[in-house]
């Protein structure tokens, strides 16, 4: 049995859609590409995954100095897990006539909470009056931005994601694709009001 297996870190799992990492052939095989046939050569070629839609997955990998295209067109649209799950796509439901099989796992850890002081602003409004010549009075309400600090207490949330994803035909191993992503973010748990002064 034939197999690419593809192996993803943390890209916000199929929501980025784009993947960089490295694919490992284990030996030499060769897949229909969008100028023809790409014969994917035994060693480590860079690769960039695309989740084109629910329906199509693209490969560009750097062959030997050369970008070639590969896309897996599938006979019906397909819900990719977003963060942990597996999926399964059989050799009739893609355009390269091999099994796709794949795991999503996704690991969040939180950092402590941190509280600090933020600088912020707030629009009030100040009437403002004039008497014009002929002796009204008009009076308008007009935005006027006041600057102060207000409190904020929040933390880091860390997300590492791992995708793994096989093609095969058969019982032999063709290649693994590899790749890291991390993201972080800051998660705001209360946030005061601005004290403008």
């Amino acid at each position: 049995m034939k197999k690419l297996a593809l192996v993803l870190l943390s890209f916000t799992m199929l929501g980025c859609n784009e993947i960089d990492g490295v694919t490992e052939a284990f030996t030499d095989f060769v897949l229909a590409g969008k100028k023809g046939e790409v014969l994917v050569t035994e060693g480590r070629h860079e690769t960039e995954l695309k989740f084109r839609s629910k329906e199509k997955i693209q490969l560009k990998m750097n062959i030997n100095g050369e970008e070639s295209e590969v896309v897996f067109r599938l006979a019906r649209e397909y819900d990719f897990p977003r963060r942990n799950g597996t999926f399964f796509i059989p050799a009739d439901d893609n355009s390269q006539g091999l099994d796709i099989d794949g795991e999503i796992r996704t690991d969040v850890k939180e950092g402590r909470r941190e509280y600090r002081q933020e600088r912020c602003s707030r629009t009030v409004y100040r009437r403002q009056c004039r008497v014009r010549r002929d002796g009204r009075r008009i009076c308008r309400d007009v935005p006027v931005t006041r600057h102060g600090y207000r409190q904020l207490e929040y933390h880091y949330e860390v997300t590492e994601q791992e995708l793994t994803l096989n093609l095969a035909d058969g019982n032999s191993e063709l290649a693994r694709f590899h790749a890291l992503d991390h993201s972080r973010r800051r998660v705001v748990d209360y946030e005061g009001p601005c004290r403008a002064y």
